[in-house]
């Protein structure tokens, strides 16, 4: 053994990692600095393993467990902040926060005028639809003529932590979820920002129809294209008259032009052209299994 290890009195020293956290726990062993070195030839004679541990703790660790769970109990309580009030529509600056936005379809609204292109609305008001790329505030057709103020309340948003709290956790889990209306449109996005454009099968209201069933609103995961075609028709209101005009004054025109010249012919054939759009978008939704709702 060398002079070094001679020198050094290691009787009763427990070097294992158990040992020296027990030593750590002492009352005297914080008031000091502690400093073992052992060099490589004292290690092979005696067979220590190496330990070295400088320790200038200003404060006692506490081994006890009514220690530990006093300090818990006198940590303050840790609240949630509530929810942020939602901002109003602002029509001047083309802001909907919260809101379904709609605006007619050229060509289509104007034998159709209750079909148009929609899109939804982040919590800041800007606009986002699917019109083959995703536009962010930028809506597709022109600027929004109608929209509906949509409840965040009617959403379920399951906490990070806790989970889901909604009485359809299984059916959200599968439409794919979101921790905030924010999320919602955020993942929405991701998924339609690879997706080509369709209107017959995979259009605007297949975007709006994904988010809402990420936000599983109204308790619902099974929004489709005919039920935000529906909502948009029955709940929106227009941002003012002149959004009245450009939904309906196309739709006049025509239909007056028409009667005029064909009569009788012009309106069956309107009535035709109708019947199998809508027959189709609502065929195709509840009878081929979701088939156009991409």
């Amino acid at each position: 053994m060398s002079s070094a290890a001679a020198a050094m009195d290691f009787t009763g020293v427990d070097f294992t990692v158990a040992g020296q956290y027990n030593a750590m726990l002492e009352p005297d062993f914080h008031a000091k600095k502690i400093l073992v070195a052992v060099n490589e030839e004292d290690r092979q004679d005696e067979g220590i393993q190496k330990y070295y541990r400088v320790q200038d703790a200003r404060q006692q660790p506490s081994s006890s467990k009514d220690e530990i769970r006093r300090r818990g109990q006198s940590r303050p309580a840790v609240r949630r902040p509530a929810s942020a009030p939602m901002r109003p529509v602002d029509v001047a600056n083309g802001k909907f926060p919260f809101c379904l936005v709609w605006v007619p379809l050229p060509i289509v609204a104007w034998l159709v005028p209750f079909v148009g292109h929609v899109g939804i609305c982040r919590e800041d008001g800007v606009i986002l639809d699917f019109a083959g790329n995703i536009n962010i505030d930028n809506l597709a057709f022109g600027s929004t003529a109608k929209f509906v103020r949509l409840d965040r309340e009617k959403c379920c948003f399951p906490h990070p932590r806790h989970g889901h709290t909604c009485e359809i956790a299984e059916k959200h889990t599968i439409a794919g979820m979101a921790y905030s209306w924010d999320d919602a449109v955020s993942r929405s996005v991701q998924v339609f920002g690879k997706k080509s454009y369709n209107f017959f099968t995979c259009n605007c209201h297949s975007f709006v129809a994904n988010c809402m069933n990420r936000m599983a609103y109204g308790g619902s995961t099974n929004w489709n294209l005919v039920d935000v075609l529906l909502m948009a028709l029955v709940k929106g209101e227009f941002v003012n008259f002149e959004g009245f005009l450009r939904a309906y004054i196309p739709f006049l025109v025509i239909m007056n032009i028409g009667l005029y010249i064909a009569g009788w012919a012009f309106f069956f054939f309107w009535a035709g052209f109708a019947a199998l759009l809508l027959g189709w978008f609502t065929y195709g939704t509840y009878a081929f299994g979701g088939y156009i709702d991409c």
